[in-house]
Order: structure tokens, then C-alpha cells, then sequence
């Protein structure tokens, strides 16, 4: 239904999440509006679609990551 434009544009929102997700202590419904999303159950949605993972799964995987090394 979005065409290859718009899962482009999603999935470069998700990598700035990601960014934001693993640098900073921002919650999740912020970091979904610096990456442009309005609706935070959206955003969950999405980035979830295209990581595999929700927003705090991805948070807690890569703090947990950087704790073992």
C-alpha cells in the first residue's frame, strides 16, 4: 500500500530511532515524534514491522549488549 517510497521512508525513520533509541534516555513516545511520528502505537507498529522488535525491546537489547562488554 506505501510503495517502495514510503517503506523507504519508514525504515530511514526507524534507523534514526534506533539512533536515538541507543544514544539517549529519551522516551519512546518522544523519540517517536523526533522521527516524525504523530501516533506512538503507530510508531510501535512500524518500527516493530521492521526491526522485529518493539522500541523497548530494541532499547533493552542493545543496553544489555553494552553492559557485557
Amino acid at each position: 500500500i506505501l510503495g517502495i517510497i514510503g517503506t523507504l521512508v519508514l525504515a530511514e525513520c526507524c534507523r534514526r530511532a534506533e539512533e536515538l533509541l541507543r544514544e539517549t534516555e529519551q522516551p519512546v513516545e518522544t523519540v517517536a515524534g523526533l522521527v516524525g511520528f504523530s501516533n506512538p502505537k503507530y510508531f510501535y507498529v512500524v518500527f516493530k514491522n521492521i526491526t522485529g522488535q518493539t522500541p523497548l525491546q530494541f532499547r533493552k537489547a542493545v543496553h544489555s549488549a553494552s553492559e557485557k562488554n
